[in-house]
């Protein structure tokens, strides 16, 4: 079999272009992660609905699990805003991007608890729905 030098950087240029198609950034991971803890709160939210009416905890999980989702959508709101905000470093970038993520493993934390449960509590940079890093 005869070496054919233009198949050498064809190859190449192959292998750079899925590495790099394979990396994400940190901002890509926080996006789905918030995609995944989506799924899981519409999962919940559709097997407490299949409970019925009879069942008495049902209003109970679907009011947490509709705090829930307003927590997700303001956690959504604050991530999409991290690219356009003016930081002072990347450091403080790549800050409030750890507590986002630490935001959406909260809310996945609290998706599946009952009404009487203890809550995990959201990060300390994570107020009133908002990130707050000063």
């Amino acid at each position: 079999m005869r070496f054919i030098p233009v198949t050498a950087p064809i190859v190449m240029i192959a292998a750079v272009a899925m590495l790099a198609g394979c990396s994400k950034s940190r901002l890509e991971m926080v996006r789905d992660k918030a995609d995944s803890v989506e799924s899981s709160l519409k999962s919940e939210q559709k097997r407490v609905l299949k409970l019925g009416p009879q069942d008495t905890t049902r209003r109970a999980r679907l009011e947490h699990l509709n705090e829930m989702q307003y927590s997700l959508r303001a956690a959504n709101i604050g991530l999409a805003a991290i690219p356009w905000m003016p930081f002072n470093s990347e450091q403080d970038r790549d800050l409030a991007l750890d507590v986002m993520d630490e935001v959406y493993d909260t809310i996945d934390w609290n998706i599946p608890l009952g009404p009487d449960d203890p809550k995990r509590p959201y990060p300390a940079q994570w107020s009133g729905n908002a990130l707050k890093l000063q």
